[in-house]
């Protein structure tokens, strides 16, 4: 095992609260493993476990209004709606030997069936030393 193996970044935990079927009062939490293998039942929401990755690919890239013009209006992405649900809440844990970084984000709902990234901080803590570093 090289340096570059010992030392790649993998994410280690998602919270998503909020979003599709994920109510934001019972928050869907998965431990993330080197391989992960995704099995329910029908209407589990394996599916939108797949497209909440889809819609983080759309955010880092920039272009996350294109993804809610693609998907529907915020009612659709939104659990249950804007009226029930106003805002997703997404947490990411990711581990390197380094230490562990976190991104945390939440989308409301805004006019025009919109959604909007109302909130974003990025968490760094390093094993080396004891400061944490945040980014807002």
């Amino acid at each position: 095992m090289n340096f570059k193996q010992r030392n790649r970044t993998k994410l280690a935990k998602i919270e998503i609260g909020g979003y599709k079927s994920f109510s934001a009062k019972n928050p869907m939490t998965i431990n993330m493993s080197d391989i992960n293998i995704l099995l329910g039942a029908n209407g589990a929401g394996k599916s939108n476990i797949i497209s909440f990755f889809r819609m983080l690919n759309f955010m880092m890239s920039g272009s996350f209004q294109k993804y809610v013009a693609q998907n529907g209006t915020n009612s659709s992405i939104l659990h249950y709606g804007p009226k029930v649900t106003p805002v997703i809440d997404g947490h990411l844990s990711l581990s390197n030997s380094g230490g562990r970084d976190y991104y945390d984000f939440k989308l409301s709902a805004a006019a025009s069936q919109q959604l909007i990234i109302s909130e974003e901080k990025i968490t760094w803590e390093k094993k080396v030393r004891t400061i944490r570093f945040q980014v807002y």
